[in-house]
This record gives C-alpha cells, sequence and structure tokens, in this order.
C-alpha cells in the first residue's frame, strides 16, 4: 500500500524562512536657505541631502526644492553622516555637516549661500566714445609660490555703448583691464594653412602663435604687405601711407588709464558686492615693426612662434598680457606688426612636432627695447632647453616590489620637477633597474623645485640633494645641464593626526587645517604641490591627517572662517588665500609648534580659531 503525506489544504510543504526586515529610516533634518551676507531668506533654491561615507564617497539620497520663506525639509533620512548643499543661479553654496541617529529630528538647520560679486563700468576711446565689441577681463590675485599673481581672469565684450559686466565673481582683489595682443601671421603661412597644406607643422605652430586652433575665426584680420594681421580693438595707419613700419593702435590698459600693472587700480571685492564705476579709457599710441631672423643650430628655424612679453612679476609668462605675436616664415624671418613702444621680453620656441602637445625642443629669449623707430635685423638663437638627471634611491625596510616599480616606471613617476611660478612642469620616470632619471626639457632661466604627488606607494619623498643642496627646498635656476642629483624616498615619513574641536568641545566639522614651517623664508619659492605647505579640509567626524610630513619645525592651527566673531583672528584676505605670507604671519601667534622627524607619527589635538 502506498501512503502520502497530505496536509488539509494540499501538500506538505518546508517551512518558510522570512528575512529579516530592515528598518525604515525615520530620521528628519529640516531647515532654511539664507543669504550669506545679510542673513536673508532664500527661496527656491535646489537642497540636496548626501550620505557621507568613511572613504568619502557621497550619495544623493534627496533633493527638495525651498519654499517661499527659504524653508526646506527631508523625511525618512538614514542615520549616518549627512551634507546638507543648497545651490541657486547666481549663488556660491556651502556644505552643511550633520551627524543624523536613528530616527532623531533636527529641524534648525542653516544652509548658506553666498551671492556672487560683479564687476562693472564702461571702456571709452581717446575721445570718449564708446568702444564696442572688445573684451574686458578680470584678473584675480592669488597666490603662488608664495607670491602674488594675478590669474587668467573671466572675460566679457562690451555692448552697444560701451559697457561690460562681468559677473560670477568670488572675493578678492581684482585689477580689469582690456587686452590687446597684436598677431600676426606671415602671409604664405596663412596661405598654406587655408589651403590645408602644411599639417601638424602650421597648426601647431598657429596655436602657439594666436592662441587657437585656426587663425581664419578671428574677425577684422587684415593682409598687411607681406603679413596677415589682426588687432583686437581696430588697427590704425595715417591713410597718406602704406607703411607698415609705422601705425596706430590700442595696447593693453589697466583701469583706469595705464598699462602697467604697478600703476592699476586694485579692486577688492567682498562677498555678493555688486562694484560699477570701474572705467577703462583707451588711447591710440604709435606703433612701429620688429623685424628679425631666427635661428636654431642648424640654420634658419621655420614656424618657431615669437613672443613680445611685457615684464611683470604678476603677470608671468601670461599669454593674455603679450604685447605682440608672430611666427617664422620657410627662412626664419619674422615681423612684429603694431609694437607700442616699451620694454620687452621676445620669447622664442619651436616644438618637434608643432602639434601643441609636446615641449618645444628649441627655446630662445632676447631683451628688446622698442622706442619710436621701426627696428630691424633682430637676431635669436634657439638652443636647446637644459634637463636635469640623476638616480633615486629608496631607504626602508625593503626594496620596492616589482608591481611598485612597475608603476614608477609607468605612467606614475615619483618624481616631478616644477617652475616656482608653477608655469612650466615635468615628470621625469626612473629609466632603469639603477634608478636613473632623466627630466623632459626645462627653459633656462627658470628657477626650478623638486615634489612628488604620488600617493599609491608606500613611499614618500625625503630629499633631492645636489651640491649640498634639498631642491624640494631650495630652487636651482636653469644655466646648463644639471647632473648629479640623489633623490631619496622613504617609507617612513612622519605623520601627524588628530580632532579639532569647537569652544564648546564638540568636534569641528567644518575647520580647515594648516600646517606650515616655523621658518618664514620657506613660505615661498615653491610649485603648486608644496611639500611643506599642507592643508586638511573638513573630515566627517572632525579629525584630520597629515600623512606624509618632511622632517622640520612647523606651526599647526585650524581655522573657520567667523567674519562677526568678536574674538577671530585679523588676516588678509579669505582662507582661500592661506598662501598668502602675510595671512600666515597673522595666524602663527595663535598656532601651536610640533617637531616633525622621519618614521614619527604624532597625535596633536586641535582647538578652532576663528579668522576674519
Amino acid at each position: 500500500m502506498l501512503a502520502f503525506g497530505v496536509s488539509l489544504f494540499g501538500w506538505a510543504a518546508e517551512p518558510t524562512q522570512v528575512a529579516p526586515q530592515t528598518p525604515v529610516p525615520t530620521g528628519v533634518i529640516a531647515g532654511t536657505v539664507v543669504d550669506r551676507s545679510s542673513g536673508r531668506a532664500i527661496p527656491d533654491a535646489t537642497v540636496t541631502v548626501t550620505l557621507r561615507t568613511p572613504d568619502r564617497m557621497t550619495a544623493a539620497l534627496q533633493r527638495v526644492v525651498a519654499d517661499p520663506t527659504g524653508r526646506f525639509a527631508f523625511a525618512g533620512l538614514p542615520a549616518g553622516s549627512l551634507i546638507i548643499q543648497a545651490a541657486k543661479p547666481g549663488y556660491q553654496g556651502a556644505d552643511v555637516y550633520v551627524e543624523l541617529h536613528e530616527g532623531e529630528r533636527i529641524t534648525n538647520t542653516v544652509t548658506t549661500l553666498t551671492k556672487y560679486g560683479s564687476i562693472s563700468g564702461r571702456i571709452t576711446d581717446d575721445l570718449g566714445d564708446p568702444v564696442i565689441g572688445v573684451t574686458v577681463r578680470a584678473y584675480r590675485r592669488q597666490y603662488e609660490g608664495g607670491y602674488p599673481h594675478f590669474s587668467y581672469g573671466t572675460s566679457v565684450r562690451t555692448d552697444d555703448r560701451g559697457m561690460y559686466r562681468i559677473a560670477f565673481l568670488e572675493p578678492g582683489d581684482y585689477v580689469v583691464a582690456v587686452p590687446a595682443t597684436q598677431i600676426s601671421v606671415p602671409a604664405p603661412v596663412m596661405r598654406d594653412w587655408m589651403s590645408g597644406n602644411g599639417g601638424n607643422a602650421i597648426g601647431g605652430a598657429m596655436i602657439d602663435t594666436t592662441g587657437m586652433a585656426t587663425f581664419s575665426t578671428i574677425d577684422g584680420a587684415q593682409r598687411i604687405r607681406n603679413s596677415v594681421l589682426q588687432s583686437p580693438i581696430g588697427t590704425y595707419y595715417p591713410p597718406d601711407s602704406n607703411d607698415p613700419s609705422r601705425g596706430m593702435a590700442y595696447q593693453t590698459v589697466f583701469a583706469p588709464s595705464t598699462t602697467t600693472t604697478s600703476a592699476a587700480t586694485v579692486v577688492p571685492l567682498q562677498l555678493g558686492e555688486q562694484r560699477t564705476g570701474v572705467d577703462v579709457q583707451l588711447t591710440l599710441v604709435p606703433t612701429v615693426s620688429v623685424s628679425g631672423t631666427v635661428s636654431g643650430p642648424e640654420g634658419p628655424a621655420p614656424l618657431a612662434a615669437l613672443r613680445l612679453m611685457t615684464p611683470s612679476s604678476e603677470f608671468p609668462d601670461n599669454p593674455t598680457y603679450a604685447a605682440a605675436t608672430t611666427m617664422s616664415d620657410a627662412s626664419g624671418a619674422f615681423t612684429f606688426l603694431n609694437v607700442p613702444a616699451g620694454a620687452y621680453v621676445l620669447r622664442a620656441s619651436k616644438r618637434p612636432d608643432q602639434d601643441g602637445r609636446q615641449p618645444p625642443h628649441l627655446w630662445g629669449e632676447e631683451s628688446l627695447a622698442v622706442g619710436d623707430k621701426p627696428i630691424d635685423g633682430v637676431r635669436v638663437a634657439l638652443r636647446k632647453p637644459f634637463v636635469i638627471s640623476g638616480r633615486v634611491v629608496f631607504e626602508g625596510a625593503s626594496l620596492p616590489s616589482t608591481e611598485e616599480m612597475s608603476r614608477i616606471k609607468g605612467d606614475q613617476p615619483l618624481l616631478f620637477v616644477e617652475s616656482v611660478g608653477g608655469f612650466d612642469q615635468a615628470g621625469p620616470g626612473i629609466e632603469d633597474a639603477t634608478g636613473s632619471f632623466t627630466t623632459h626639457p626645462l627653459m633656462p632661466g627658470s628657477r626650478y623645485i623638486f615634489l612628488s604627488t604620488i600617493r599609491s606607494t608606500r613611499w614618500s619623498l625625503k630629499s633631492v640633494m645636489w651640491q649640498g643642496k634639498d631642491l624640494t627646498r631650495t630652487p636651482i635656476e636653469l644655466k646648463e645641464d644639471v647632473s648629479g642629483v640623489v633623490a631619496t624616498f622613504t617609507d617612513r615619513p612622519g605623520q601627524i593626526a588628530g580632532t579639532v574641536r569647537s569652544a564648546d568641545g564638540a568636534p569641528d566639522k567644518t575647520a580647515t587645517v594648516l600646517l606650515f614651517p616655523v621658518d618664514a623664508q620657506a613660505w615661498t619659492d615653491y610649485g603648486d604641490f608644496p611639500r611643506q605647505m599642507l592643508r586638511a579640509g573638513p573630515a566627517i567626524t572632525g579629525t584630520y591627517s597629515f600623512p606624509r610630513v618632511p622632517a622640520g619645525d612647523y606651526f599647526l592651527i585650524a581655522v573657520v572662517e567667523s567674519p562677526a566673531a568678536a574674538t577671530a583672528l585679523d588676516v588678509p584676505g579669505l582662507l582661500r588665500d592661506w598662501l598668502n605670507p602675510a595671512f600666515l604671519r597673522a595666524v602663527s601667534g595663535a598656532a601651536v609648534r610640533v617637531r616633525v622627524t622621519d618614521g614619527e607619527s604624532q597625535t596633536m589635538d586641535l582647538k578652532t580659531a576663528g579668522i576674519r
């Protein structure tokens, strides 16, 4: 007899295991979006809440639009470290860090938006008439290598009234200029370019000379004898003369009406400030031509790019600050047109294939004084740039593994060499098993410093020694090839970490931690990635960490911008300008001193200091 087991409702079944239910998030965050300057509520801002994980990865959870009173609310939020971000056209946002517990309700969050500033004015000519359709540029002062420079700025064109308005500007110090670079190209070169002949050779030279891939798109280009000239604010020649060696033109002018940066009016712009009346008057000036030849080691150098630069410590090598540019023709001859009187540096370069990507393999520079008469017969000799060579040694418990060496010798070089102003950089790769290296070609006359940006290995740069000098701290001026450099890497760098706390003792998630040398001489002469000038942003737990600190004596301080705080430190500029030596001097008195040695890990807890 067969027997079957049957349940009342059908076949018997295995008991089903019920998965535990995930708790439904019930956290709430509500608050208001306000203007940082005025404190007024800002309606219709887009507000996003983001979850921040310990590895600093983020994931957007919800997005809402603030109501007419600036209020917003999020419900159903998980516990964790959250970031509230507000955004609205015309405003710059700031992150708000919130630590939300399970089921917690936080209803008093305030997130701020800062209205961008603007600078506006009118451009007129020497007769007081409006200048229409010209470029006006605002340059913001920033600090590179500890020195002030005016960075490449935002630009607009004037309208039919000669009016301009440059918007979306952050706080800072600005100068306003109407740049005027006189660009000329030999007519035969232009003809070849327009017909599609010449390929990369002409294309790269065109980029170096004009700053763009095609000269034909420039409005107002005109044929002047054997050159094609583009003058950004018009070109004027006496009607009874066809002599291109003389003319009249506008040159670069800074507000209110000066051709030198030292006499330019500096415009300080505060949070959300709308500056008006920053006018510029242009004046026609007599111009002359400057002609000559450029040659290299093997004879005439065709398609070399040439620039006439006005020397300026605050506009070093800025391409928008060239008075005139041109290129040499097939015979190596060149002509600058429309050159105003003044002192210039003539820089010439020629790339190996002129594709605009490889560094120049020939370079030359001459000082030139231009007066009221045309100049002919200028000779520019191109020479090969210099290189720095040496070897890399490793100090550690063990030598680099095969995998590490593969990365180091591949696309992640340990070493970089950079000019002090940050305008020229090359990464020397390790060439063989002995650790030898040679940099890419470097321009003579510049001062260079060594650095390391690699973060994917256990090795940190300790020193780069040459003739008793550490080239990570003391720049070297290139006057010839340099050899015998020894770069030492260690797997035991100094380390500093800790927690930042506000006045009430709670971890401060908004503070920025600064670490800089006690020796004020080290506050200048470095590149874009200074090894001893370090900054750590806020962490979700209020902690900070500097994992690779060169040995030395340092100041250490945690700061937060508190414009209204009565006890805040008075500093020049804003936190973004902290590399200003005057800023460092102002905060050093409130900083703690710490000595770092190789292989030592230190814990330094800090209390936030306000700055204004």
